[in-house]
């Protein structure tokens, strides 16, 4: 600003834009030796001996945008931000109308000298000669500010784009310059209640940097959680995103891990057709239970909840069923667990016929089934053909003498 508005030499300011970013204890600005004049007050700043000093800026001189911050010596300003050095301390209050440039919520970084002028840093127009301002950024990233008075218009407001060497005079409000950056605005996240794990999503809001992530404390400090990772306890974040010192934005939430639930190993059953099968569940305190069957030829439906009753069906052979039982408490499921049911085929045997033998006689039964490989058992309703009351497995005797003829069932 060349022509400043107000008190001319309080209100002068130079509008960088960062670049690839740069901490500001390493800015520097020599000003032309005719814009240093009657005493130090004058003299350039953070560069030459006995330079003016720089320190915090003041954002009263300036209205129209929510988000101007001051900064001072030793901060890191981001890439492609936009910072506003005022060339002198005691800038009067709402100088310039700055919504122009960050109206939207962009985040505008001001730092000032700390010497007071009595003299303007940048003649105006109107007279002979050519002025010559060099700003750098630690003695490099040298940029040369170079304009003939003659060519300089009047009035407050003037500026100069140094870029392109052109003049413009737009009133007190912010010269043209490249658009900063908008503040991060991170979305509302509600609390999680999670079963076991929670994965983190991508941080939630809008004009965020890809450096947003999550924190254990608040303004980004304690320990860093990228999207993607995984939490495993209960946990309290901040989700934080920063285009710059002061224009940050963090939301707070807590995510609640709860244990999945646990099932005891149920034992493997074998049973008979026709047997009552009963399996009881446990576990975890409260938990509740779903099943799945994938066999239903044992008698037992595809699925259900809780305990299982059933019947043994009689097949035609030997059916075996995975049973996958799985607890929950509410929506968290635990890890499901299997074991099986076996029904095995009510046994059968062929019918044996009728025997008639004579006293003395050997006698010989011998059992068969259908299928299978069934052992036998036999009662006999009359012992006096010769034959125990009782036993088991195929018949052998000798038949008994009796008086008269006898039958055993």
């Amino acid at each position: 600003m060349i022509d400043a508005c107000g008190t001319e030499h309080l209100n002068e300011f130079v509008i960088i834009h960062s670049g690839g970013g740069f901490n500001t204890a390493h800015i520097e600005l020599d000003f032309d030796s005719n814009n240093n004049f009657a005493g130090p007050q004058n003299n350039d700043i953070n560069i030459n001996p006995s330079p003016c000093g720089l320190t915090a800026g003041f954002t009263g001189a300036y209205s129209g945008c929510p988000n101007l911050i001051a900064v001072g010596p030793g901060v890191n300003i981001p890439p492609n931000a936009i910072v506003v050095l005022q060339t002198s301390a005691g800038a009067s209050p709402n100088t310039y109308n700055f919504s122009n440039l960050c109206g939207g919520g962009q985040c505008v970084f001001v730092i000032s000298s700390t010497c007071v002028r009595t003299g303007g840093a940048f003649t105006n127009g109107g007279g002979n000669g050519i002025r010559t301002t060099q700003f750098s950024i630690a003695g490099g990233c040298n940029q040369t500010i170079t304009y003939d008075l003659q060519q300089v218009p009047s009035g407050n407001g003037t500026y100069m784009l140094p870029l392109n060497g052109t003049f413009g005079n737009d009133g007190c409000v912010a010269p043209p310059a490249s658009a900063p950056p908008m503040r991060p605005n991170i979305d509302p996240i509600p609390n999680v209640t999670a079963c076991g794990s929670y994965t983190l999503p991508p941080v939630p809001g809008t004009n965020l940097t890809p450096n947003a992530a999550y924190f254990t404390g608040p303004n980004g400090s304690g320990t860093k959680y990228d999207p993607g990772d995984v939490i495993t306890t209960t946990i309290t974040l901040y989700a934080f995103d920063s285009n710059g010192p002061g224009c940050s934005d963090q939301e707070q939430f807590t995510v609640t891990i709860v244990p999945p639930p646990t099932v005891n190993q149920p034992a493997n059953q074998t049973v008979c057709a026709g047997q009552a099968v009963t399996v009881t569940f446990s576990g975890s305190p409260g938990a509740t239970y779903s099943w799945t069957n994938d066999n239903t030829a044992i008698g037992l439906a595809a699925s259900g909840t809780g305990n299982i009753n059933f019947t043994a069906a009689n097949p035609a052979n030997q059916e075996v069923a995975n049973i996958t039982v799985t607890p929950a408490q509410g929506s968290c499921q635990g890890t499901p667990v299997t074991f099986t049911i076996t029904v095995n085929p009510a046994p059968t045997v062929n019918n044996p016929g009728n025997q008639t033998a004579c006293a003395g006689q050997p006698v010989t039964v011998t059992f068969s089934s259908p299928s299978g490989n069934p052992t036998y058992s036999w009662t006999n309703s009359n012992p006096a053909i010769g034959l125990g009351a009782s036993g088991s497995g195929n018949i052998n005797f000798t038949a008994a003498s009796p008086a008269n003829p006898t039958t055993g069932t």
